[in-house]
Parts: structure tokens; C-alpha cells; sequence
């Protein structure tokens, strides 16, 4: 019985990274540039990638990836899971982006009472 825990928290982990694919596309994700792994479009700007001549640098004003969709979570068991599957580096490539600052919402957007409770982002590195 010894192996039972271990084997209940890898099952726990592949559902957790199974729960965070059904729930993934409700991020703002964004593929920019960076040194570890290098971008598809490349560090060098203009880039000399094609289709890659349009910069997105990660305003997420009007640039970024935005999906929406229906899951059965609560949306607080939504937000919470997408948060710590960002912050648990699931394949190295994704990264929670903190929110909020003097002129921006935290996450959190409850206290507004509007359609939308959380809004959360993430980054993603491209990898070549």
C-alpha cells in the first residue's frame, strides 16, 4: 500500500492538468518574445519571420488571444484552478501574469457587479 498515495497524486495531477485544458481558453494568452524558449517570430524586431510583422506586445488592449467559453465550475473553482495550473509551470511554457495596478482591476471583478467575475492572464512562450 505504500505506492497508493504516490499514484493518488499523479492521478490528481493528470486530472488537474486535464481540468486546466477544459478551462484554458477562458485566459487572455499571449505568445511574445523571450529568451527561454526563443518566440516563433524571434528576438530580432522588425522580424525577419514571415506573417510576423505585426508585433504583439503584450498590451492586451487590443492584441491578445482571447477565447470564451462554458465550463461546469463554479466560476470561483474556475478561476482557481486556471490560477494555480499558471503558477505550477504545467509544461514550462505558461505563466501567470499578475493583475492590477493603480489604473487597472486585480483579478477579482466581483465587487463591480458586472456579467464577468474574474479576469485573469497568462503568459505563453512559443517555442521554435
Amino acid at each position: 500500500f505504500g505506492s497508493r498515495p504516490s499514484f493518488r497524486r499523479a492521478r490528481q495531477k493528470v486530472f488537474d492538468l486535464m481540468s486546466l485544458f477544459r478551462v484554458l481558453p477562458l485566459l487572455f494568452v499571449s505568445c511574445v518574445a523571450s529568451d527561454l524558449p526563443p518566440s516563433v517570430c524571434g528576438p530580432v524586431s522588425p522580424s525577419p519571420v514571415v506573417d510576423c510583422d505585426h508585433s504583439d506586445l503584450g498590451s492586451c488592449g487590443n492584441a491578445c488571444c482571447t477565447l470564451e467559453v462554458s465550463v461546469d465550475l463554479a466560476p470561483e473553482d474556475a478561476y482557481s484552478r486556471i490560477h494555480s495550473a499558471l503558477n505550477s509551470s504545467v509544461d514550462g511554457q505558461y505563466r501567470y501574469s499578475t493583475g492590477g495596478s493603480p489604473v487597472n482591476p486585480g483579478d477579482d471583478l466581483r465587487q463591480y457587479n458586472i456579467a464577468y467575475q474574474f479576469l485573469l492572464q497568462g503568459r505563453h512562450d512559443c517555442p521554435n
